[in-house]
């Protein structure tokens, strides 16, 4: 009785694969293609390692505070839209601010924002730009290369620069 059950049941398993087997399909193209998609702002965000340089007497300091390059963030804001980023030094200044852009030109556009990371000063982008296939990296990567200057209201009158490329996801790029 008991082999019987057995055969049933496996019966009943093979017939269950055998009515929901996989289609065959003849070519990759019998895929379709899914377009994913980017966001409104895709063109200009990503990690990027920056130094912090500083405008003094006329001439930029480059890495004025001997920190070398630094992780800065640029992505797009929850409204998506291709005229604000979100700017994130992940804590270097710390500067958190929403700032205005032309994603389309790769640019950022002046403007004066709060920084959400301290509390009661707000971050002016005076220009920006990311250049796309701008810059090699020291392992020969070509990559984006970014430039933003600001002057935070803590310091006001003293222009910075953060510039540098956008992170390659190779590791001998990272610092």
């Amino acid at each position: 009785m008991k082999r019987n059950i057995y055969l049933v049941l496996l019966g009943v398993l093979a017939l269950s694969f055998g009515l929901t087997s996989c289609e065959k399909l003849d070519s990759l193209d019998d895929y379709k293609s899914v377009d994913i998609g980017g966001t409104a702002t895709s063109k200009i965000s990503g990690e990027y390692y920056v130094t912090l340089d500083a405008f003094v007497a006329g001439n930029w300091v480059v890495d004025a505070y001997s920190q070398g390059y630094v992780k800065v963030m640029v992505y797009n804001t929850a409204s998506n839209r291709a005229d604000s980023v979100w700017f994130d030094d992940l804590g270097f200044w710390p500067t958190k601010a929403r700032i205005s852009c032309n994603a389309a030109a790769a640019a950022f556009t002046a403007c004066t924002s709060d920084n959400l990371k301290k509390a009661g000063e707000t971050v002016s982008i005076v220009n920006g730009k990311v250049l796309v296939d701008g810059c090699y990296t020291a392992s020969e990567n070509l990559t984006d290369s970014i430039n933003i200057e600001l002057e935070w209201s803590d310091d006001a009158g003293q222009v910075y620069r953060y510039a540098g490329y956008k992170r390659t996801g190779f590791l001998e790029d990272d610092h």
